[in-house]
């Protein structure tokens, strides 16, 4: 499977567009509020963490989104784009979205 943000696949035609896939992941975060919090993150190395935790979260709705295009019988997906939401404190959508194609 091929995955771009580009429009197109490099020195390859489209031969069908089979439409836009999309999938998401939600992800909650551990860290603590407040001062007390604060500090704690500090020492525990929380941000180190919660990077990892979306990158993982970006990865799992990659992979989602790369089984929806193979159901459709896609070979590459283009113009994919990364949105995330807050869906309340502490909570988050990572959501990828592209077109799935066939290539010639």
């Amino acid at each position: 499977m091929i995955l771009t943000t580009t429009e197109n696949v490099g020195m390859r035609e489209i031969r069908e567009v089979l439409g836009v896939v999309r999938a998401s992941t939600f992800m909650t975060s551990g860290v603590q509020r407040g001062m007390l919090g604060g500090l704690i993150s500090t020492f525990r190395n929380e941000a180190g963490q919660q990077a990892d935790k979306l990158w993982e979260g970006r990865e799992e709705a990659l992979a989602r989104l790369t089984e929806q295009a193979e159901k459709l019988g896609a070979d590459a997906i283009v113009g994919i784009r990364f949105a995330t939401a807050m869906v309340t404190q502490g909570a988050a959508e990572m959501m990828v979205y592209g077109t799935a194609i066939r290539t010639l």
